[in-house]
This record gives C-alpha cells, sequence and structure tokens, in this order.
C-alpha cells in the first residue's frame, strides 16, 4: 500500500495512454478506463503487468500494458545489536534485509552472521543465516522488509580459525551440532594438495585443558569429526613440495631438463629424450650422480660414447633423481684461446680468431694491409709457451712473407703478438712540427716542410697583424737532443723580401714569436683626461691632430660656471714640472691651442661665487606669509628669513619651532663612511665586557653553591615555614620565585641557571645617523639678529613655528596616557596625577622631558614644567644580580634551612 504504478495502455483501436495510480490499504488499484480493480499486494512488477493485461484484454481486444514503478513509499525499521551503526532507518519500501545490513555497515566484529533475527510487527521471527546468502547465494535468506521490521544481530557463536591447505582460509562462525567436517566445508574444503589423512585441531577440554588432536578425514567415525569449540584453530597441511618421480639430464645436450622416469629406462633413453648431445659434447666422459636413502650421493662415471652404443656396462638404468651431467669437450680438458694479435701500422690492428693454417700474410691481409708508413721489411712476433711463459722472439722478412714465401710467410700460432712498425719506429727522426706565436692571424703548431722558411711560416699561419711589430721578431731553436738552441732575432719585412740572413730555413721544434708594437717597446695609451667644469668630464681616445680646444668639444663644452683658466699636465713628466695653463678664451679664439700628447691630464676648475641652481627654504606655521623662500646671499640668516615672512603671528609658539635640515648637510662623508669601523669596535668592546661580566656571574654561582651549600639540610616542608617572617616572604613572588608544582631546591636552580648579564643593545642606523632636527631659540634669533643663536640658513632647510598650545602630555608608564592643561608652576606629581597616577613598573628615576623645541631633558627635582612640554615615564626591567646581594645571601644560609634558603634566595635575587 501506499506505491505508486504508472500503467501504460494502447491497442491497434486507442492511441497509447498513460496513468498514475496508487495502490491502496487493500492492496489493489483500479484498471484506468474500467470500473475494475485487481489486488496486487505482494506482486512483482512483472506479474502485476500480466494481471492486468489479463482483465484488461476480456475489455479492449489486442490491448498492451506496461506497467513501470512510479514513486515509492518509504517505510521505518529498525537495526539493533552488535552492527556497525545501528538504529532507525527510513528506507525504500522494497528494500530487502542484505540491503538494510549494508546501510547499516553490517555486523561489526561481535556480532553474528549466522544468526540474524528478522522480528516482524505481527511477532513472527525468521533467523537468517548470511553465510547461506553470501557462500551459496540463497535468495531465501534475502527477504523483502515491511514497516515496522526489527532486525537484531545477536553475538557471534564460536568462531574456528581454519587455516592451511583449504580453498577458503580464514575464521568461521559454527553453529550448534556443526562439527569439524562441516567447519572444513564451510572453508571450501580441502585443496588436493592437503594432508586429509592428519588434520591438527588445537581445541580445549571445556573447562579443564587445551589439547592438540590429529584427525583423518578419510576416516569414519566420531573420533574423525570431533566437535570444536569457540576459539580453536583448524589446520590442513600440505604434501611435500618435492617431485619424487623424476630425473634429471644437464650440460651438452639438446633438452636439459627433468624427465618422468618410466620403468627399465637407461641412460641412452634419457639421452635420447633429452633430443641428443651437443656437437662439443665429451662423448669419453659424463657423470651420474646418484642420492642414496640415507641423503648420501654417489658418483658414477659413465662413457657416454659406449652408452650410446647400447653398452651394458655403460648404459647403465637410471632411479628417481639422478643427475646426469654431460659436459663439452672445453669443461674436460684444456683448449686454447685460438686468438692473435696484430698491432702496429696496419689499417685494422686488434685481436683476431686464430683458424687453422694461418699464415703471417692471411694475418695482414686480415688487418686491412700494410699503412704507407709501415716498414716493409720486417715483422716482429712475440710467441707464447702453452704454460703461459714469454716464447721466442721471431723476426720476419715482411716483404717475402707478402709475397708468399714460404720460408718468411710462417704459420700463426695461438696467442702470438705480431707488430709491424713503421718507418719512424725503425728510425727515429723526431717530431717535424714548428710553432707560430703572437700577433698573427692563426697562432697554431704546424707541420713542418722540407723547405719550409720564416716567411712561408708567417703566410700559413695568414700573415702578421697590423698591430705586429715588423722589425723584431724571435725565432727560438731546439737542438737535435732536445735541448734549448740559439734564439735569433729576425727582421720580418727583409724576410718576407726574400733576405737569406732573416728568411731563414725552420727545423723541427723552431718557434716564431712576433710581438705586438705595445709588447715589442713602451708606447704611451693613446688617451686623454678631461675633469673639472665640463658637460662630460671622463677618458677619450687621442687622435694624431687632437687639440685642446677638440678635447673640450668632445668633453660637452665648459659649464657656465667654469673658471677661465684650464690646466695642462703631460705624462712622464720630471717631478716639479710647472703645469700649463691656458686662458679659455686663447683656446676658443684659436690663439693657444696646443696639440695634444697620448696621456696628457686636461682641468678645468669651477667658480664657487656661481650657484648651480637658486638655493631654497621652507617657512611654514604661525607666520605671515608662509612659504618657500630663496637665498640671496651666502649668510642669509634666521632672522632675516622671519623678517622677509612678515614676522610672527600673534599665535605663534616660537619655542616649539622646528628647524630640519638634509642629513648630508650635518655629517661629512668621511664621518659616515667612518661609522660603521666606530660601531664595529663598540661591538667587539661590549661582547669583551660582557664575557668577563658572565664570568664574574659564574663565579658567583661557583660560591653560592659550594660556600653556602654546607648550610643545606632539612626537609621542604619545614624550611618552607622557616621562610615566615623572612623579608620579602609575604608578598607575591617574583618571576624567579617558586612555581606552583616545583620544589624550592628546582627553583633554586632555575634561578642559578638564569640569565644574570645581558649583552649591550646594539646600535641601529637610526640612533647613529644624525636625523638633521636642530634644536632653535627663534625667540633668541629674532631678539639679537646676527647672534649665535641666529644661525645662517642653508638650501633645503625646512622651518615650522607652531601654534601656542595649551597643554602639557603625560605618557609611558602611567595609568590612562593624557594631555593635562598647562598650570604656570605646577610640579611635575600635578600633571602625573592627573594621568591616574604612575604604574607598578613606572621607572621614576629615568623620566624624560621632551620640550616643545625637541630638547630632551632628564627629569630631576626641581625642573619647571612648561608649556607644550610631554612627560614620558619608561618602565622599569627586574633583572637578577647576584654580586649586588651577596650580603643578603651570606646572612640568609647562616640562618635557614634548605627550602628556607631557596626560597630567600629566590627572593633576593628577584629585588
Amino acid at each position: 500500500p501506499g506505491d505508486r504504478l504508472a500503467i501504460r495502455v494502447s491497442s491497434p483501436v486507442q492511441a497509447a495512454e498513460s496513468t498514475e495510480v496508487t495502490i491502496d490499504q487493500g492492496g489493489s488499484v483500479r484498471i484506468p478506463g474500467t470500473n475494475q480493480t485487481v489486488v496486487l499486494r505482494g506482486l512483482t512488477l512483472s506479474q502485476s503487468q500480466a494481471l492486468i493485461q489479463q482483465r484488461l484484454g476480456r475489455i479492449l481486444n489486442n490491448a498492451s500494458v506496461e506497467v513501470t514503478l512510479g514513486q515509492l513509499r518509504s517505510i521505518q525499521i529498525r537495526i539493533l545489536g552488535a552492527a556497525y551503526a545501528p538504529g532507525t532507518y527510513e528506507v525504500p519500501s522494497i528494500i530487502t534485509l542484505f540491503n538494510a545490513l549494508y546501510a547499516a555497515g553490517g555486523p561489526n566484529a561481535d556480532g553474528s552472521f549466522r544468526n540474524i533475527q528478522l522480528r516482524r510487527s505481527n511477532g513472527r521471527t525468521v533467523t537468517i543465516d548470511l553465510y547461506k546468502l553470501l557462500r551459496q547465494g540463497a535468495s531465501s535468506q534475502d527477504v523483502p522488509l515491511q514497516p515496522g521490521d526489527t532486525i537484531l544481530i545477536p553475538p557471534a557463536g564460536p568462531r574456528i580459525s581454519v587455516l592451511g591447505e583449504v580453498r577458503l582460509p580464514a575464521v568461521y562462525e559454527i553453529k550448534g551440532g556443526e562439527r569439524l567436517r562441516e567447519t572444513i566445508r564451510l572453508a571450501g574444503g580441502a585443496r588436493p594438495t592437503g594432508v586429509t589423512q592428519r588434520v591438527q585441531v588445537e581445541s580445549v577440554r571445556p573447562g579443564i585443558e587445551r589439547r592438540q588432536t590429529d584427525v583423518n578425514l578419510l576416516a569414519e567415525g566420531a573420533e574423525n569429526n570431533p566437535p570444536l569449540y569457540d576459539g580453536d584453530r583448524v589446520e590442513v597441511f600440505s604434501i611435500r613440495p618435492i617431485i619424487t618421480n623424476t630425473v634429471t639430464i644437464e650440460g651438452a645436450v639438446d633438452q636439459p631438463r627433468a624427465y618422468a622416469i618410466t620403468p627399465g629406462i637407461r641412460v641412452r633413453e634419457l639421452v635420447e629424450l633429452a633430443r641428443g648431445t651437443l656437437s662439443d659434447a665429451a662423448l669419453e666422459r659424463a657423470d651420474l650422480v646418484r642420492t642414496n636413502p640415507d641423503g648420501s650421493r654417489i658418483l658414477i662415471p659413465i662413457n657416454l660414447a659406449l652408452a650410446l652404443r647400447g653398452d651394458p656396462a655403460a648404459n647403465v638404468p637410471v632411479q628417481a633423481g639422478d643427475r646426469l651431467t654431460v659436459y663439452t669437450i672445453g669443461q674436460i680438458r684444456f683448449l686454447s684461446p685460438r686468438r692473435v694479435v696484430l698491432r702496429g701500422a696496419v689499417q685494422r690492428p686488434e685481436t683476431y680468431y686464430r683458424f687453422d693454417g694461418l699464415t703471417l700474410r692471411d694475418l695482414i691481409l686480415q688487418g686491412g694491409g700494410l699503412l704507407p708508413t709501415a716498414n716493409p721489411r720486417v715483422a716482429l712476433i712475440q710467441r707464447t709457451n702453452p704454460d703461459g711463459t714469454p716464447g721466442p722472439f721471431l723476426r720476419a722478412d715482411l716483404g717475402r712473407a707478402l709475397q708468399g714465401d714460404p720460408a718468411a710467410n710462417i704459420a700463426i700460432e695461438d696467442d702470438d703478438v705480431v707488430t709491424i712498425q713503421s718507418v719512424s719506429e725503425q728510425a727515429p727522426i723526431g717530431e717535424q712540427f714548428v710553432e707560430i706565436t703572437g700577433a698573427v692571424q692563426r697562432p697554431a703548431t704546424y707541420p713542418r716542410s722540407a723547405n719550409l722558411r720564416v716567411a712561408d711560416l708567417i703566410e700559413l699561419a695568414g700573415g702578421a697583424l697590423p698591430t705586429a711589430s715588423q722589425n723584431r721578431a724571435f725565432l727560438q731553436r731546439t737542438n737535435p737532443n732536445g735541448t734549448q738552441g740559439p734564439l735569433l732575432i729576425v727582421d720580418l719585412e727583409k724576410a718576407r723580401a726574400g733576405d737569406p740572413a732573416n728568411n731563414v730555413e725552420l727545423a723541427a721544434g723552431d718557434k716564431l714569436s712576433i710581438f705586438t708594437l705595445e709588447q715589442a717597446a713602451f708606447r704611451q695609451e693613446e688617451i686623454v683626461n678631461v675633469s673639472g667644469g665640463v658637460q662630460r668630464p671622463g677618458t677619450y681616445v687621442r687622435s694624431a691632430n687632437m687639440t685642446l680646444a677638440d678635447a673640450l668639444e668632445l668633453a660637452g663644452g665648459t659649464l657656465p660656471n667654469a673658471a677661465e683658466t684650464i690646466e695642462l699636465s703631460r705624462a712622464y713628466t720630471p717631478q716639479g714640472t710647472p703645469v700649463q695653463r691656458i686662458r679659455v678664451a686663447d683656446v676658443r679664439s684659436g690663439k693657444d691651442n696646443p696639440l695634444l700628447e697620448p696621456g696628457t691630464t686636461i682641468t678645468l676648475p669651477t667658480r664657487s661665487d656661481l650657484q648651480a641652481r637658486p638655493r631654497v627654504v621652507y617657512l611654514t606655521g604661525a607666520v605671515k606669509y608662509p612659504g618657500p623662500y630663496l637665498l640671496t646671499g651666502a649668510n642669509d640668516r634666521l632672522s632675516t628669513l622671519i623678517q622677509r615672512a612678515g614676522g610672527l603671528t600673534e599665535r605663534a609658539f616660537p619655542v616649539g619651532s622646528e628647524f630640519a635640515r638634509r642629513p648630508d648637510q650635518i655629517s661629512t662623508p668621511r664621518q659616515l663612511n667612518l661609522l660603521p669601523e666606530v660601531l664595529e669596535t663598540f661591538r667587539l668592546v661590549n661582547d669583551e665586557e660582557y664575557k668577563r661580566f658572565q664570568a664574574l656571574v659564574d663565579m658567583d654561582r661557583l660560591k653560592i653553591v659550594f660556600t653556602q651549600g654546607a648550610t643545606i639540610s632539612g626537609s621542604g616542608a619545614a624550611s618552607a615555614s622557616a621562610l615566615t617572617g623572612l623579608p620579602g616572604a609575604a608578598t607575591t613572588p617574583a618571576a624567579g620565585s617558586v612555581k606552583p608544582g616545583e620544589s624550592l631546591d628546582q627553583a633554586l636552580a632555575r634561578a642559578l641557571q638564569s640569565e644574570a648579564v645581558t649583552r649591550a643593545r646594539a646600535l641601529g642606523q637610526r640612533e647613529v645617523v644624525p636625523t638633521g632636527n636642530l634644536n632653535i631659540d627663534l625667540e633668541g634669533a629674532v631678539r639679537r639678529p646676527n647672534s649665535a643663536k641666529d644661525i645662517v640658513l642653508q638650501d633645503g632647510d625646512a622651518i615650522n613655528v607652531p601654534e601656542r598650545p595649551t597643554t602639557v602630555a603625560v605618557s609611558g608608564a602611567v595609568i590612562q596616557a593624557s594631555a593635562v592643561l598647562f598650570e604656570p608652576g605646577k610640579k611635575i606629581d600635578y600633571y602625573m596625577d592627573h594621568a591616574g597616577g604612575l604604574t607598578s613598573d613606572a621607572d621614576k628615576t629615568s623620566i624624560v622631558i621632551i620640550r616643545a623645541n625637541g630638547t630632551l631633558v632628564r627629569y630631576k627635582p626641581g625642573i619647571r614644567i612648561e608649556l607644550g612640554d610631554n612627560i614620558l615615564v619608561p618602565t622599569k626591567t627586574q633583572a637578577v644580580r647576584l654580586r649586588e646581594n651577596a650580603n643578603t645571601l651570606q646572612t640568609i644560609t647562616q640562618t635557614v634551612t634548605s627550602a628556607g634558603l631557596t626560597y630567600a634566595l629566590i627572593r633576593a635575587l628577584s629585588r
């Protein structure tokens, strides 16, 4: 009931028409187009379709009916017990028990597969065995579910481990009455390789003992099908993997392998089974190895040639397990390697196979014949004796051997080494090469021809370079014994002209060196240097006819602020030689425009009284006319600038005036370059100082441990009580005191290991490079012009005159950073009280007052608070001070026990 069906009806006289119907509570539906109803409860779709078509065929001829499932209703079921996900599930009405179990994850590790209970709402209970469904495909175990069904998975029954030679080794759950044989059937039965005559069962005698039993599954009787209990272990062992009915043949046969033994088989039949022997088989000896019953082995020599002819003495019977080995000729007697080496002046020098009857002439032909450089008169042959020692050394007339003369064309033997020498090896003539280096197109080593001369070698090298020195080259000769010979000076121009004294014939090993003009003799570099008041100062190539005016023009001409006189200095002039001074106007007019020599330096000073660009200062704030102002002279002062700006306004606060100057106008480049060196010196000094103080602290720690340790005794509880009344004992412990869950001895060790000395703080860039902020007295500068307070202005200076403030700012370690209205005559405490007072970590001894003009003042009693001040209260840092508390430590260690000493020590260190 509740399921929706789509019924499609068609016939030859009626178009196809689909109708959706719902099964009512009685399980029936009305057939579309009729008043007839049909009961479909419990039927499948195909059964429902057949029933409707049967009923409709009574009314409509040749009717065709197609029934499909529309919307399924949902039903509610419960899955309880040992499931992975027990609970209540909303599932489709067509679901089966297996689908529901799958949705719940199936039985868990403790759940039963063979005793699942399906309890209907009508009280009926069905027991399901999943083994039948999963192993046998029994559809009777997968029943459709109904609304309100409950699936209960009880705990698993006895579980048996089945191992070894079964088809499906696993752990199986057995039901009541199932014994060993039924359990092995659950595992798919024993394999053919299993020894079923001796199945091992590890079981128990309930409540008495564990025991092992060997069961014969091939025999009948209750003792061979014992009952099993939860946790039992059944193992079916395998037969031995050894094949016992074979005989093996190996070695020089066509098919070496194991063969099945047949009654009466002998050596000859076994060789025939292996398709006979190979061509290199040694028939005079084969070995038959036989294994005795006790495992020992015996060797039976076989004359294989006689055995193959059927000789009864050699053609012995073979037994199971025998191994017949047929050897090759090379395995039973020595065979020479049949190789020969040909080397030297032949086309293909290498190792060759020695054929029977191979002669010297045959070997030369195999090697491709002689090279043109070969010496045709002699061939050298080194023989090797059969025992591997060097044999006789032979010489053969190579020319006669190549002509086939039997006396010279000797037979080649195994391991002969035949050497064909070249003409140069027969009579050394030295390396026939010459070398040319230096200023030529292709400096290299070249083969020496018989009549090669100096001019020829230069031409081989592509000729001399344009920069080569033509009148001087060096020819280094080599003596015949390889030592250095004489050095000859060669004039290249005369050599090319054919002069025999310079165009000498070259010998093997000669080396000709040709140098450039610069290498042959010193030449001043063809450059001039121009610096000073020109557009492009730098170094320029000097032309042959370059004048001073040309050099100035190359440098872009003179600048507007250039001086009127040029100074010239030439290279390699005696010290003290005066420089040459020439007026710029004379150079331009051509009156004095000298030619320049290589290495000349030209300098043109500039005029300091001319500005490259106007100088500007910037005035902002409480003046009548703020803005940028041009500096008109070298001594423009602050008072003059205020006067040009119309003076200060009524609300101006000159005391707080700010004056900023470019940092590069405060420090010289030399000072900035020295800063890194000075900082590195500071770092090294601070590191040494840190090491010195660290050593002193370590000495104090040793003193505490070894000197005061003699008085440490007593229990922790007693010592803790002894701290009552000690200075600081009632206060809150500091950071170095005892922590919760920590013993006093542990706290003492932690205090002694804490950092008592810190390294000096490294200074950064902002702290070592001046910022450019200057402290000025604007009121004093205006009242007393040209005084020391009336500073001279520079290009880029920026002055800001603020308006008069009404407050004093308090910040830092106070309850609430605030701005407090200024009250003349009030002291610093007045302003800090208005900020809520100081915090507990405020450092009252290090208060800094920042004045309105940027001046920093360290507060001391009597310092007056002024309008616009900023009072900054820093925080203090608690530090461990061992040496400063030495007296306190000495007193404490003499009066308290171990725990009391520990706590008092930590309190003293943390003050």
